[in-house]
């Protein structure tokens, strides 16, 4: 077994589409309750392209990374907050 997907944001439901429980479906931007973590996404091909960068950018704006990963593309910085954001109609 591997973990294909990691769903930390609550969504207010989520259920399978099919009978063979292959797909799901729910997990769409318009169903989210809160948010927990959210991720950048750095796709780069300068094969001189730091990490630290992003860790700098990221302290300039006051969030630190929680996670980097290296993917085939160049980067994604993952970030937990502290506090839930709650999605509303009024946010």
């Amino acid at each position: 077994n591997r973990f294909t997907h990691w769903t930390p944001n609550v969504f207010r439901y989520g259920t399978y589409a099919d009978e063979a429980r292959m797909f799901t479906k729910g997990h769409s931007e318009d169903n989210l309750r809160q948010i927990n973590t959210f991720f950048v996404d750095f796709d780069t091909l300068d094969p001189h392209f730091d990490y630290g960068e992003i860790i700098l950018a990221s302290h300039e704006i006051g969030f630190m990374p929680t996670m980097i990963l290296r993917t085939p593309h160049g980067f994604q910085a993952f970030y937990v907050l502290d506090k839930p954001a709650y999605v509303t109609k009024k946010s």
